[in-house]
């Protein structure tokens, strides 16, 4: 193998790592209490290595989320083989409320991300489009994976539901992300959420009623 094989396989290593290490850390902590000295000290690199991949920490967050977005989708194809169309979507109800419980952090960067369209369209246009841009390449498949789901289904007006759930789900998630902490402050509210896990058959129940 040529050297400069070698040190293109080396760089796309530490691109990884450094990619896992962030998604583990944003997710857990959420992306602004998490500095690129703990990134480079987590995965065992140099700050400048981190640089080097990623002209900012901002870029790299839209990288872990670019990523964990198409990782998600390239799932769906599978279950589509597996399983019937209202089923996948109940399962993608339940993995988003799973991972809104217990990755926070995820949820709050995708917010931060979003605000930020807005924050820099005006200040960095680069950077707004790279915001923009994550967010067309990763959400659009998403709501047409929901659409072409609803209509096997057989249902009217697939789009505009997909459109529903998908802001539906959006407002559980970001609610979700808060309970646990809300639920620290005062264990009282456990009892307030104590029906959460009934979320998934509500909504299927609200979207897809049983004919008579």
């Amino acid at each position: 193998m040529k050297s400069s094989d070698k040190r293109l396989i080396k760089s796309l290593q530490t691109r990884e790592k450094i990619l896992e290490t962030s998604t583990e850390l944003f997710f857990k902590h959420g992306f602004t209490e998490v500095s690129t000295d703990l990134i480079a000290t987590k995965a065992n690199v140099s700050k400048g290595s981190i640089f080097h991949h990623f002209k900012s920490k901002e870029e790299l967050g839209l990288a872990v989320l670019k990523k964990t977005m198409i990782q998600y989708h390239e799932i769906i194809p599978v279950l589509e083989q597996e399983m019937d169309p209202k089923s996948i979507i109940q399962l993608l109800i339940q993995e988003t409320m799973s991972v809104s419980s217990s990755q926070p952090g995820f949820i709050k960067m995708l917010m931060w991300f979003l605000i930020r369209i807005d924050e820099e369209e005006d200040k960095d246009e680069e950077f707004y489009i790279k915001i923009k841009n994550t967010f067309l390449d990763v959400l659009l498949p998403y709501s047409e994976t929901l659409e072409r789901l609803i209509s096997k289904l057989g249902q009217d007006h697939a789009r505009m539901k997909s459109i529903m759930l998908m802001g539906m789900m959006d407002g559980i998630s970001i609610y979700l992300s808060y309970i646990e902490r809300l639920t620290r402050i005062d264990p009282k509210l456990m009892d307030y959420f104590e029906e959460i896990d009934l979320l998934p058959d509500l909504i299927m129940e609200l979207f897809f009623k049983k004919k008579d």
